[in-house]
């Protein structure tokens, strides 16, 4: 289309006639999935674990019934039995997978596939046939068109638990996490999170690897250590070790000798730079003389020096960022008598503030916990007041082992762990 009023409004033409017919085919899909569901057969191209697609042959057509897979039904039957007499659907994946039982393909069980199942009509005898995101029209159940895994009222019971728990976990997120450590702890084993769990009715609380946890032992060996005795831990060592004075007085002292190492390796570039440029206009002005003298014409330099003002402006924005560098560099220096009241008060929070005021504190200064068999690493950044700005938090990462005896270098503390 050619770029004038009429080319445009032919391209908008073109555009939306092929909108129309893109969503008009995909109704035509839509309403051909529910045709095919209302006679009774299964609409589409794979059926859900369970079940295998038989053919039949309608008039010039091929349609499918499904019917119980021999090999998975009965562990789909069982999935919805234990879930509806109250075990939890990770419980359920890590026990499925630790008797060996895996689902279509080979594939492990995970708790988004159990959720996933259990929230299924297809295995209560049901076909829901259109998209739930189907804007023209809803999808449209059609019920008992082929043999159930699990029977209505077992799968009315599993709906009623999901909703139920749906509820009282949204609930919980509402009254705010129990877990101090909520998002910073991963497994050593296998990088993933550590997440928080509980046995017998909440009265014990755990920090449990997430592979662990929803897929056995067979995808992790798997990290579970008691919520209180962790939480204990890294707050008394983030207190007394992370915090402590003498370890920020190092920190701060390692921070500024960066920032003036950087500083003057800014002033030797200038120097460099302040040279160059001499010499540019030298060469600049002896170009300049000899037009001057009438040693040379115009057209035999102008080209020379018009390049040599293009590189003496390119030295100069080189010069002058640089210069804007430098300027940061003096602001991001850290104040040590700011830091250590800011630690300070930081310290009367882990010792008295609420959870949530912790929470916030650990997750501003640690990057990541990482709980292996028989140590911890604790990655945290410099702590300096909130007014500060933000690039100050990031010159030094400082890891801190914990499993062990005695300490080495300031930025590795190697200490004794109460579970390893």
């Amino acid at each position: 289309m050619d770029d004038t009023p009429q080319g445009k409004l032919t391209a908008r033409i073109f555009e939306s006639f092929a909108e129309f017919c893109s969503s008009n085919l995909s109704q035509d899909i839509q309403r051909g999935l529910r045709e095919v569901a209302r006679q009774g057969y299964y609409p589409y191209s794979t059926p859900p674990v369970g079940f295998r697609r038989t053919p039949l042959a309608v008039g010039n057509a091929k349609r499918f019934r499904l019917e119980s897979d021999e090999e998975h039904a009965p562990v789909i039957e069982r999935m919805f039995r234990e879930y509806a007499h109250g075990k939890s659907v990770p419980g359920i994946a890590k026990k499925f997978n630790d008797d060996g039982l895996r689902a279509e393909g080979g594939k492990r069980w995970t708790a988004k596939r159990v959720y996933f199942i259990l929230s299924n009509r297809t295995y209560c005898g049901d076909i829901v046939a259109g998209r739930s995101d189907d804007m023209l029209e809803e999808p449209i159940v059609f019920e008992g068109v082929h043999p159930a895994v699990v029977d209505r009222e077992t799968f009315a019971r599993v709906q009623e638990i999901r909703n139920r728990r749906s509820r009282d976990r949204s609930a919980r997120r509402r009254e705010g996490s129990p877990y101090l450590l909520s998002g910073l702890v991963i497994c050593g084993r296998c990088g993933r999170h550590l997440v928080g769990t509980s046995a017998k009715s909440g009265q014990y609380r755990y920090y449990t690897c997430q592979q662990y946890y929803h897929e056995g032992k067979e995808a992790c060996l798997g990290i579970r250590i008691g919520k209180r005795d962790l939480e204990s831990f890294i707050v008394s060592k983030t207190r007394d070790l992370i915090l402590d004075d003498d370890n920020l007085r190092s920190l701060v002292s390692l921070v500024n000798e960066e920032l003036e190492e950087r500083t003057d390796r800014i002033s030797e570039q200038l120097e460099r730079l302040d040279e160059g440029e001499n010499r540019l206009q030298q060469r600049l002005a002896r170009h300049y003389e000899a037009l001057e003298t009438g040693a040379l014409e115009l057209q035999d330099v102008a080209a020379r020096i018009q390049a040599l003002r293009a590189e003496i402006m390119e030295l100069e924005r080189q010069k002058a960022h640089l210069g804007c560098e430098t300027a940061s560099q003096k602001c991001r220096e850290v104040d040590l008598e700011s830091v250590l009241a800011y630690a300070e008060n930081l310290r009367r929070t882990l010792r008295i503030g609420n959870i949530d005021r912790r929470r916030e504190f650990l997750r501003s200064l640690i990057e990541q916990i990482e709980v292996g068999p028989e140590s911890i690493e604790i990655q945290y950044r410099l702590p300096v007041p909130e007014e500060e700005t933000e690039e100050m938090l990031s010159p030094v990462l400082t890891g801190v082992t914990l499993g062990g005896a005695g300490v080495n270098d300031w930025r590795t503390f190697v200490l004794s762990s109460s579970w390893a």
